[in-house]
């Protein structure tokens, strides 16, 4: 009878991933000043332009809005972020400097929250940053310019924010397997999207990050404990939980699993976790 081999495992660790999560943002800056251009082609397209970097300033405050931000910090932050939309007319003439002030944004943005999943969480909501602008037809030089800087800027930021997320995804201590699942089916969805979409010609740095997270992922899994269900009569989660594991310290994370039973007790079909 053939046994069936070991996982093995890679071992990345997660300055390796921050590493290339680095390469990336060095190569999408790259590709942000050679192909940004609002210099030449239609006049309109200095103004479109300015429309999509409000834009940028516009999501960063939904972010901030939406996740908590660590109080020390969110000073600093607000003059940041009017910083850069008060000098957005200079940086638009200027791609180097574009992409600069853009990476500078999300660098701070990923040291604003107190958690790795509060940072995972903020930077998923820039995961559809532009995907609703208006379509345009390249049908002369100028909207074709008009376009590609769109699309250029629409990329770059969905690439950073895919980057940073990658980052924050592999230094979230998970409670379960389905934990991992879910962070890394989202993660993958966007780069499904991202590498299929027009802006960038060459994904290879962030496939490459795509890989060192997975890798890590991929070491958690061995380790992480399995969602199994049950079915159980009425009683206190805290009964469940001893029951299952000899003491009740895992009620809190039965009761986070299970959030659709009343509150405190346990009845009926439910999840719980591996010991």
């Amino acid at each position: 009878m053939t046994q069936r081999a070991a996982p093995v495992q890679i071992f990345e660790s997660i300055a390796a991933v921050n590493d290339r999560k680095d390469v990336v943002v060095l190569s999408s800056t790259a590709q942000v000043v050679s192909k940004f251009d609002v210099l030449t082609g239609a006049i309109g397209n200095f103004a479109d332009s300015q429309l999509q970097l409000d834009d940028i300033v516009a999501t960063f405050n939904v972010v901030t809005d939406t996740v908590n931000v660590t109080s020390d910090k969110l000073d600093s932050w607000s003059n940041q972020i009017n910083e850069f939309a008060s000098d957005s007319t200079g940086l638009l003439s200027t791609p180097s400097l574009l992409a600069d002030s853009i990476n500078d944004l999300f660098l701070s943005a990923s040291n604003l929250f107190s958690t790795p999943t509060e940072t995972l969480n903020a930077f998923a909501l820039m995961f559809d940053f532009g995907d609703d602008d208006s379509d345009i037809i390249p049908t002369t030089y100028g909207l074709t310019q008009r376009k590609q800087n769109r699309d250029v800027l629409r990329q770059f930021v969905q690439v950073q924010a895919i980057s940073y997320a990658y980052l924050s995804a592999v230094q979230i201590e998970y409670e379960t397997l389905s934990d991992i699942d879910t962070i890394n089916q989202g993660l993958n969805d966007q780069y499904k999207k991202i590498t299929a979409a027009d802006g960038f010609d060459d994904y290879s740095d962030l496939s490459d990050l795509r890989t060192a997270a997975n890798n890590f992922l991929d070491d958690q899994r061995l380790s992480a404990r399995r969602t199994v269900h049950i079915s159980t009569v009425t009683k206190p989660m805290s009964v469940l939980a001893y029951q299952y594991y000899g003491n009740t310290d895992q009620t809190d994370l039965l009761l986070n699993l299970n959030k659709e039973q009343p509150v405190a007790f346990a009845s009926g079909d439910m999840d719980i976790v591996t010991a």
